[in-house]
């Protein structure tokens, strides 16, 4: 029967949940702020009258856009170990400008606010859980699913 026991410290155990919880605040930082650009892009672009009538008259160009979000997700995934931190993070910001594009043309067919309030849920709660984890050394793992 294996056994599961590990051979590592207390404080070798305590080190790697730290590290594991630095990982994720940083993972919901970024995350918040891929949200706030797509958000961003997706308003200024549909605020643009010009915009919408341009993709209206070039549809092929707006498929062309929506082809490139999943290409972009392709090149980063099959990259992510080949690549270096700024490329990374270079293209993971190209992705969420790239989903701004896409996503305003959502805006034709919802209301602002609704989209708007929608992106602002989802970065509140990615925001809200990078700095919650910031200040509180404790394991949220206990809290289960209470914050939701």
């Amino acid at each position: 029967m294996p056994s599961f026991q590990t051979s590592t410290t207390p404080s070798a155990a305590f080190g790697a949940e730290r590290a594991e919880r630095t990982f994720l605040r940083q993972v919901f930082a970024w995350m918040f702020a891929a949200l706030a650009l797509t958000t961003g892009i997706a308003v200024w672009f549909h605020s643009s009258t010009s915009t919408l009538a341009f993709f209206a008259d070039h549809r092929g160009l707006f498929i062309a856009a929506i082809v490139a979000q999943f290409g972009l997700v392709i090149v980063l995934s099959g990259a992510i170990n080949r690549v270096s931190a700024q490329t990374a993070a270079v293209l993971f910001f190209l992705y969420a400008g790239l989903t701004g594009v896409v996503f305003s043309i959502l805006l034709a067919a919802y209301t602002t606010t609704s989209v708007v309030g929608a992106f602002a849920g989802a970065a509140g709660v990615f925001s809200g859980l990078a700095l919650s984890g910031y200040p509180t050394p404790r394991d949220p793992r206990g809290l289960r699913g209470y914050p939701f």
